[in-house]
């Protein structure tokens, strides 16, 4: 039996202000394109910080100073 996964999926609901509206058992009723907009930054800030510590962490490999082994651990 094949199951679909459609976790991939990502549905956004607005209100006739035109504000996001979410289900109230999450806690969170409306968000403001503002707000909306500070989320979006704020999740663009955290992805460049991993980026850049996983590139940090990396580089003693890239220099060859530890091997492939010494880096997976």
């Amino acid at each position: 039996m094949a199951v679909a996964n459609y976790s991939h999926l990502t549905y956004k609901l607005y209100s006739i202000d035109g504000s996001l509206t979410l289900n109230e058992n999450l806690g969170i009723i409306k968000l403001s394109d503002e707000q909306i907009k500070e989320n979006e930054i704020q999740a663009e800030e955290n992805k460049d910080k991993a980026i850049k510590k996983l590139k940090e962490l990396k580089e003693p490999l890239d220099m060859d100073l530890i091997t492939k082994d010494e880096f997976d651990k």
